[in-house]
């Protein structure tokens, strides 16, 4: 082989094993990543989680789904948390809990849930739409998992209560 192919064949392999990394987002900016969704209350001031703390966090108040016709008193409900340290975004949430299990009520719920997760994810990679698709994908069949993309870690899952009356649906971004 001559010195240009071996350049050639090096350039196409170290290349290739670099991933892109997004950078963490400006904790404040992440506490509002929700701040245009309708359903989607005002965040807290990103604050120490306690006093001395080092620690912080921001959050919304919960917001109640109201579903049509529905028989059931305890309405589903939707909040958005952000985590991490002082000048650090460490963890982003988006969280539902499935209160009313009547059809409607779950489908309602079910979409804001989808919606409020694409959001995040066209905030935190605007450069991978391909991968938010696929996650989108996955997301809209009702199918829970664990992905990586841009060096983050995103997962969605469904923890049912003990109570068995009831179920959350969790959707996070996380530091891979």
């Amino acid at each position: 082989m001559n010195k240009k192919t071996i350049f050639l064949l090096l350039s196409v392999v170290s290349t290739s094993s670099f991933a892109v990394s997004t950078s963490a987002p400006i904790p404040s900016d992440a506490c509002h990543f929700l701040s245009e969704m309708p359903f989607i209350k005002a965040p807290s001031t990103y604050k120490p989680y306690s006093e001395g703390s080092e620690d912080y966090t921001c959050g919304t108040p919960y917001f109640e789904i109201e579903a049509p016709n529905s028989s059931d008193s305890i309405n589903n409900n939707i909040a958005y948390y952000v985590s991490g340290n002082e000048t650090k975004t460490k963890k982003l949430m988006l969280m539902l809990n499935m209160n009313n299990q009547e059809p409607d009520s779950v489908k309602i719920a079910r979409s804001y849930f989808v919606n409020g997760s694409i959001e995040i994810m066209k905030k935190m990679f605007p450069n991978s739409p391909g991968k938010v698709a696929d996650i989108v994908g996955s997301l809209n069949k009702g199918k829970y998992g664990e992905y990586t993309v841009d060096g983050w870690r995103v997962t969605s899952e469904k923890k049912v209560w003990p109570t068995g009356r009831g179920y959350e649906l969790r959707f996070t971004v996380t530091p891979d």
